[in-house]
């Protein structure tokens, strides 16, 4: 067996029993749970306002709803909606979707425009708002079937600008798909009428006796179109900041931390910051959901990061905290290791470390 020096030994014990009382600091990043982030780009479910408008969204059949350009305007849908006071649309929902060849690669922008009444509350007039060109990458398409020929989705579009309709009057609304056939592109409908009668023709808005046309369907009747008007979301605040770093560090030196809040408006927020020795900071403004990192130095002892976010339009959100502990800087003087240290200055780098020799 390989024996040990006295003067090792006496080292090696008094090495570990200085180990052995180090405290152990609990990892504090997780003081604050962990929140959904969501900026309002659609991504992040329940981002919208009321429903202002509802026909129903359980549908029966698609009618065609297309513009092709070899071919010109093959179809569309269109269906009234009247409100009993002014009123804001920001997104619309409807059923729609595509059969026929390569029905499942369907993929085309579609269109969204409003019209006034023609005038005898029988069929749409001119242009109120929009064309409404949205990308299909820009829709949220949530399939609701596949039927081995055609497929189905529940289609939501935000539009590029809220459009307010006044009180008291009748306006219309036609979906269709802009691109080249097949695959056919299509609205869905509803079997009996249930708000407001919507109609079906082979060309669009040229048919001039809108209602008694031989190419809408007469065996289903008048036909309701599957979609909903929902208005602007409501301007909330930011959610409590996510503060992210660490729990504890030391003194006199900077340490930094990150900020980042939810905005379901998707407004800009800044953060107040009391770092809880008496300081504040407050940052500029920055994207929801992008994190923000500051610093600051502290001294020795306990405390409590309290933290908020204000939006761009002055709303302010609840306060997280953090808790930091700056312990004390502690030295170890003793004789015998003093000279043990001047004799191996070489040894036991880490332990000279911690001895603070």
């Amino acid at each position: 067996m390989k024996k040990i020096s006295i003067g090792a030994g006496v080292l090696l014990i008094a090495a570990a029993m200085i180990l052995s009382s180090i405290a152990v600091t609990a990892d504090t990043e997780e003081q604050v749970p962990k929140i959904y982030c969501s900026d309002a780009s659609g991504t992040a479910p329940g981002v919208l306002g009321p429903v202002v408008w509802d026909n129903g969204m359980e549908y029966y059949l698609m009618a065609a709803a297309q513009y092709e350009p070899t071919f010109g305007e093959l179809g569309t849908c269109a269906d009234d909606f009247l409100f009993d006071a002014a009123t804001e649309v920001a997104d619309v929902h409807w059923v729609g979707g595509y059969w026929g060849d390569n029905y499942q690669t369907g993929d085309f922008d579609w269109n969204i425009t409003f019209y006034y009444d023609r005038g005898d509350e029988e069929a749409p007039g001119d242009i109120f708002a929009g064309p409404f060109i949205i990308a299909w990458e820009d829709i949220i398409a949530d399939l609701l079937q596949d039927t081995g020929t055609s497929v189905y989705y529940t289609l939501s579009a935000d539009l590029p600008e809220t459009v307010t309709f006044p009180a008291g009057e009748k306006y219309w609304i036609s979906v269709r798909g802009e691109g080249v056939y097949p695959p056919q592109s299509g609205a869905c409908f509803q079997l009996t009428v249930q708000l407001h009668m919507g109609v079906w023709k082979s060309t669009y808005f040229e048919v001039f006796d809108w209602l008694d046309s031989d190419l809408q369907w007469p065996e289903h009747g008048p036909m309701d179109l599957c979609f909903q008007l929902t208005g602007p979301t409501p301007p909330t605040a930011p959610t409590p900041p996510r503060i992210d770093g660490p729990g504890e560090g030391p003194a006199g030196t900077e340490l930094c931390w990150t900020f980042h809040s939810s905005d379901e408006n998707g407004d800009m927020v800044k953060y107040f910051i009391d770092w809880g020795d008496g300081t504040t900071d407050e940052t500029t403004l920055s994207e929801p959901c992008t994190p923000v990192e500051v610093c600051h130095t502290y001294e020795k002892g306990d405390y409590t990061i309290t933290a908020y976010a204000e939006d761009e339009t002055g709303l302010v959100g609840d306060s997280s905290t953090f808790n930091v502990v700056i312990p004390r800087t502690r030295s170890v003087y003793h004789p015998l290791f003093s000279r043990l240290f001047e004799r191996f200055p070489n040894v036991f780098p880490i332990l000279r470390q911690l001895l603070g020799l």
